[in-house]
């Protein structure tokens, strides 16, 4: 199985006393919506009936946020059940996938699981892709992933290099998933997102997460984006029922009021990422810190410690982190850091003086 962050169940059976901050797991800080609770009390009155196996009301909130038909729309178990969904759906024997790395292991493992060989790109020293390795080995039938912003580094790809490997892909008929996990967690992320163009295309599909940009990972789900042909061919590798009644119906309540949501959400992380970025800049270095999104990728170089090691002090003081070293060629110098409440945020940055003897 994959390595994720969020492994707070395990994290807090192997200390002692105390509940742990989990800065591992990057969601977003701001507590979720109201509608959220109101619709899983109201999902929960209805948990005599099976779910709609067409999840057809929460499609129809998901297109109405986006403004989109709801047979574009793909629901799934949170964004990792849907990437399992598309590597399904677009598994051709002899096909590839390439991934550029380091970046999220789901796409691997699912692709793994599917049946494509799995070929591997070194991303660039800046921690974008290479859009040339990738337009050179990729063919008919391949598959392309791609974090948007990338999960562990946080960098938004360059809106010239996406363009032309959607041009690329529709002229050598290979497929492209975007993940936008965190796209609407990153400030101006309405600028980048390719939903309008995944809706035109039967090359490309984007995913999203509601259980990140809400702040809810206990409720799985998540959707994508595509054309309609894609689109339905793609749920067709759903498990049945796979959204409980409760988290559907709370997901539903919850788009009317995403936008909103999300406005407020991005000023808190603002500021409180530059409040994270001014403590640890000091201590890690300037150059040794990167991304945009509502993490932050951290080197430990000038620590002069690995990540496991970094981690390990962490936890002994009730926090846990991201230890990289598990991000295919990411290394064994660099932790993943999530943005948090004011108050969570100051005992990281004490803990970490605290480590480097500051």
């Amino acid at each position: 199985m994959p390595v994720h962050g969020g492994m707070i169940w395990e994290a807090e059976r192997s200390v002692s006393g105390g509940s742990i901050l989990d800065f591992s797991s990057s969601i977003n800080p701001v507590p979720p919506p109201p509608e959220i609770l109101k619709g899983l009390r109201e999902g929960f009155k209805l948990i005599y009936r099976y779910p709609d196996q067409h999840y057809s009301a929460l499609k129809e909130a998901i297109a109405s946020y986006h403004s989109i038909d709801p047979g574009n729309v793909v629901t799934g178990a949170g964004a990792t059940e849907v990437i399992h969904m598309f590597a399904s759906a677009m598994a051709h024997t002899g096909s590839s996938v390439i991934l550029s790395s380091p970046t999220f292991s789901e796409y691997e493992f699912a692709s793994k699981k599917a049946g494509f060989r799995v070929k591997h790109l070194k991303r660039s020293e800046d921690s974008l892709i290479d859009i040339r390795s990738i337009l050179k080995i990729a063919g008919k039938g391949d598959v392309v992933y791609i974090c948007n912003p990338n999960n562990p580094t946080g960098k938004l790809e360059i809106e010239g290099d996406t363009e032309k490997l959607i041009d690329a892909a529709v002229a050598k008929k290979f497929s492209v998933l975007l993940d936008e996990s965190f796209m609407d967690l990153v400030a101006a992320g309405t600028n980048y997102t390719l939903v309008d163009t995944a809706v035109k295309s039967s090359s490309v599909f984007v995913v999203k997460s509601l259980t990140k940009v809400l702040g809810v990972p206990g409720l799985r789900v998540g959707y994508g984006i595509g054309g309609k042909s894609m689109a339905d061919k793609i749920s067709r590798f759903g498990i049945t029922w796979g959204i409980s009644v409760p988290c559907s119906m709370a997901a539903e309540m919850a788009m009317p009021v995403m936008k909103k949501h999300i406005r407020d959400s991005l000023e808190v992380i603002k500021k409180e990422r530059q409040f994270l970025l001014d403590g640890i800049h000091p201590i890690c270095g300037r150059t040794n810190v990167s991304g945009l999104a509502n993490f932050i990728y951290v080197g430990t170089q000038q620590l002069n410690m690995s990540s496991r090691l970094l981690c390990k002090k962490f936890l002994e003081r009730k926090i846990l982190v991201r230890d990289c070293s598990s991000f295919r060629m990411a290394g064994s110098h660099h932790i993943r850091v999530a943005v948090r409440t004011h108050g969570e945020n100051i005992k990281f940055l004490a803990a970490l003086k605290n480590i480097a003897g500051k």
